[in-house]
């Protein structure tokens, strides 16, 4: 039944994103090419994303995928479809299902183009050693569960859940679409049930 809950749970998470895109309106620059806007990068967290927020381009470490081993740039190259990213703060005993019931529900909505990769925050002390061991621990988790889904590593990363008076999420589901921010959704450990 837990399972179950996961996949019910990620398909209503996904689907927001894919119904929710479809009423945001569009003005005429949207049918142009996308130019990824690097000022907001800056500027903004995944900790404090709200609804309407550009999503800020980053690159992060590719780990599983067809970019294994590469700096890639996901938000750059997903544009304007409607996307699920994960950001994982510490391994939690409901993470692998969550994960499973994202990949099943983006593996069946392809079609409409929706999209899912997962960024895996790499402690920062000492940044070399536990970069490599979080990419080992990463690449086992994709290949035991098999999943689909990109999983990234990001070696530095300004996030709103390091700051003095914000509750640390374990796990940050940022839902958006044309890259602005449909919902951002923070768990902690004890919530990932």
């Amino acid at each position: 039944t837990t399972r179950c809950s996961m996949f019910v749970a990620a398909a209503v998470l996904l689907g927001t994103v894919l119904t929710v895109g479809d009423v945001v309106p569009r003005s005429a620059a949207d049918d142009s090419p996308v130019t990824v806007d690097k000022s907001t990068s800056e500027s903004r967290t995944f900790g404090d994303l709200q609804s309407g927020d550009r999503v800020p381009s980053f690159y992060v470490r590719a780990v599983t995928g067809p970019h294994a081993n590469k700096s890639v740039c996901y938000v750059c190259r997903y544009l304007d479809r409607p996307v699920a990213m994960i950001v994982v703060r510490s391994f939690s005993p409901g993470l692998t299902e969550l994960l499973r019931g994202i990949d099943t529900v983006v593996d069946e909505s392809r079609s409409v183009g929706l999209r899912s990769f997962v960024v895996f925050v790499a402690p920062t002390n000492p940044p070399d050693a536990d970069s490599r061991t979080l990419s080992a621990r990463v690449q086992t988790l994709g290949f035991d569960e098999k999943l689909s889904i990109p999983l990234t590593v990001a070696a530095a990363f300004d996030d709103a859940a390091s700051r003095p008076g914000s509750p640390p999420a374990d796990v940050t589901v940022v839902l958006y679409r044309r890259q602005q921010v449909v919902t951002t959704i923070g768990l902690r450990r004890d919530e990932l049930t």
